[in-house]
């Protein structure tokens, strides 16, 4: 048992300090993903933004550098670029190309010429009738610096291709804002393209001189498909780092940003918390095992203390049972030897005795040793008292009360010397009759009543100074009991008493 008890304890304790570290480890990953996916929200907005205002900057630009006989290049276009360029530092630097992809303007400073732009895909996208294009994120011809492209076809009034306008964005300007947010150094933040395609890359740490596609990436082949905004884990495959990742669809733009924690990191602080607990854990259980231990040997030696007083107290009960039969028999057998007149005395006596034998019979046969089941009771002693009235039916009505031990016997003798008194006195010999004894109970207490059909009480009854009723008043006062004697329709004795000691 000691063993059983104590696998179950520990068992339930190491339970219980794993179902803990769950919980706080599901709290970190909550935690570190509500804060991915808001560094998602920040980054997609800024994007946005900052698309949306170059774009703005293309439009404008671009009315002034178009004609129906091509491409013209004015100081006031110019003079828009390069306010555009001062104002947003967004924008680096404007190109102007024509049809044939040859530089025909550019912000930027450059040395020689020749230089053709027609095996750049946003030239190839452009000549093929798209409008806006953004460009993956490339090492600048002429800067020598990593940017990305914003791009504009340029029509006449006809519809005519006459070329594109192109705003060079540095990368710089947004991996600038990326380094105020708090990040690891394995953390990172990117923006690609729907078809896989770099834009922008915190961490640049890609194999080789070009930027890989992420075409076949989880990203792009399972998680985007079902849902515009996610959070997931996958190891990256631009540089192998595992990361907890959370994505957000750049709203109107063929755009997807991504914000990256790398995942033995953000699990750090939880790794911290369980060093800690688990040697608490385990010494408050070592503290609470010995409790336990020492807890269970005093209350097994209660428990046997306790069982011993049980059998005790049985025997008790059961000798004090013998012994009132012992008395029994002797006035059985001291009534035979009186004369029949006289012998009432010595049946009463008896009744009395038998009725406080069934409460420690009872007491005996189910265990309990606190108190009887008061109903149980009322309908052995009916049983055994309706063999003596023959002409009288005696009937119970009684509801499932537990009366205390002190209660038990005074309550029981009650009960005989109303029942008793009732076969004797309220029927004459031969006239059949009913006696009904009911036990009820009203919140804390318990009313006990014996009605009869008979002739009722003689007057001045209920004061008389029988034995059967001197007993009852003794009775009912020593278990604190209301009593109610009443000559209606028969007669009646009600006693009302508390249940509780």
């Amino acid at each position: 048992m000691l063993l059983a008890l104590s696998a179950t304890f520990l068992l339930l304790a190491l339970f219980s300090m794993t179902a803990l570290l769950l919980v706080d480890y599901r709290k970190t990953l909550a935690e570190a993903e509500t804060r991915n996916e808001v560094i998602a929200q920040l980054v997609e907005a800024h994007a946005r933004r900052s698309l949306e205002i170059a774009k703005g900057a293309l439009l404008e630009a671009a009315e002034a550098v178009v004609t129906d006989d091509g491409l013209r290049p004015s100081a006031e276009s110019a003079a828009r670029m390069r306010r555009w360029i001062n104002e947003f530092p967004g924008i680096r630097s404007f190109w102007l190309i024509d049809t044939g992809g040859d530089l025909i303007f550019s912000t930027e400073k450059y040395s020689g010429d020749g230089f053709n732009f027609s095996d750049r895909p946003y030239f190839k996208a452009h000549a093929a009738g798209e409008e806006l294009y953004v460009g993956g994120i490339i090492r600048g011809r002429v800067t020598g610096t990593w940017l990305f492209t914003l791009s504009k076809r340029l029509t006449d009034r006809s519809g005519r291709f006459r070329g594109l306008l192109l705003a060079a964005i540095p990368t710089d300007f947004f991996t600038d804002l990326y380094r105020k947010i708090e990040l690891g150094p394995e953390d990172n933040i990117s923006i690609y393209k729907t078809d896989g395609a770099i834009v922008v890359r915190r961490l640049q740490t890609w194999q080789g001189a070009e930027p890989p596609s992420l075409a076949n990436s989880p990203l792009l082949t399972e998680h985007l498909p079902r849902s515009p905004r996610s959070s997931y884990r996958a190891v990256s495959p631009v540089d192998g780092v595992d990361r907890l990742n959370s994505y957000r669809l750049v709203e109107g733009w063929p755009l997807v940003v991504l914000s990256g924690l790398e995942w033995q990191r953000l699990l750090q602080p939880w790794r911290h918390r369980t060093a800690v607990l688990i040697p608490y854990c385990l010494a408050v259980l070592a503290a609470i095992g010995g409790l336990t231990l020492w807890a269970h040997r005093r209350v097994r030696g209660e428990e046997l203390a306790l069982a011993k007083n049980e059998v005790l107290l049985n025997e008790v009960h059961h000798r004090v049972k013998n012994n009132l039969a012992i008395v029994q028999s002797l006035l059985i057998m001291e009534m035979k030897r009186c004369p029949p007149e006289l012998s009432h005395g010595y049946r009463d006596s008896i009744a009395r005795i038998e009725a406080i034998g069934l409460v420690h019979h009872l007491l005996y046969e189910f265990q309990n040793f606190e108190g009887i089941e008061a109903a149980d009771y009322l309908r052995r002693l009916c049983d055994g008292l309706q063999s003596t009235a023959a002409d009288v039916r005696i009937e119970v009505v009684a509801e499932e009360v537990s009366v205390s031990l002190d209660k038990a016997v005074p309550m029981a003798l009650i009960a005989n010397e109303a029942i008793t008194n009732a076969i004797k006195h309220a029927f004459p010999a031969g006239q059949p009759g009913d006696i009904v004894v009911k036990l009820r109970r009203h919140a804390e207490k318990a009313e006990l009543s014996v009605q009869d059909n008979g002739r009722g009480l003689p007057s001045g009854a209920g004061e008389g100074g029988t034995l059967g009723m001197i007993l009852i008043r003794l009775l009912a006062r020593q278990i604190d009991g209301a009593l109610s004697i009443g000559s209606d329709n028969g007669a009646s004795v009600t006693v009302t008493f508390p249940l509780a000691s």
